[in-house]
């Protein structure tokens, strides 16, 4: 599974989003950095 720049998920807390993670970089081989951005 390949990871794009576009790719998005929630970060959900007792069931409700209240940020996302987004804009990946590939910081290693395995590892990848993201944005959090908080909703709300």
């Amino acid at each position: 599974m390949s990871i794009s720049e576009f790719d998005r998920w929630y970060v959900q807390l007792d069931g409700r989003p209240v940020a996302i993670i987004e804009d990946p970089i590939e910081a290693d081989m395995f590892w990848f950095t993201w944005d959090v951005v908080q909703l709300g």
